[in-house]
């Protein structure tokens, strides 16, 4: 089971940042110091998949990618033990662009 309060560290080449995610009854609602999430999840033996929106909400926020921009979608996949995780994810807003993440479930 995966529900709860997470930390993310997320990185994406040499930038990277922290944020928080709330898991429950497969919705993930969280953000950082520019940008909400919400998307929805699903796990099953230790694999976990999501789809999440991330939404600026401060102008001219600037994205782990080190680029300004409004909103783009997260494609995640990764493994969660316990209370850790590592994940993975895509977006077409920049292609070619790996976003790495590792999680620590605090409640």
């Amino acid at each position: 089971m995966v529900e709860g309060l997470w930390t993310v560290v997320f990185r994406a080449g040499q930038i990277s940042a922290g944020g928080v995610v709330v898991l429950q009854s497969g919705k993930i609602i969280g953000g950082d110091s520019q940008y909400y999430y919400i998307g929805t999840y699903s796990e099953s033996g230790g694999r976990i998949t999501a789809t999440i929106r991330v939404q600026a909400f401060i102008t001219n926020a600037v994205s782990v990618f080190g680029m300004p921009v409004g909103f783009f979608d997260l494609n995640l996949a990764g493994t969660i033990n316990g209370n850790q995780g590592s994940a993975s994810a895509t977006t077409s807003t920049f292609p070619g662009l790996r976003l790495n993440m590792n999680l620590v479930r605090r409640a």
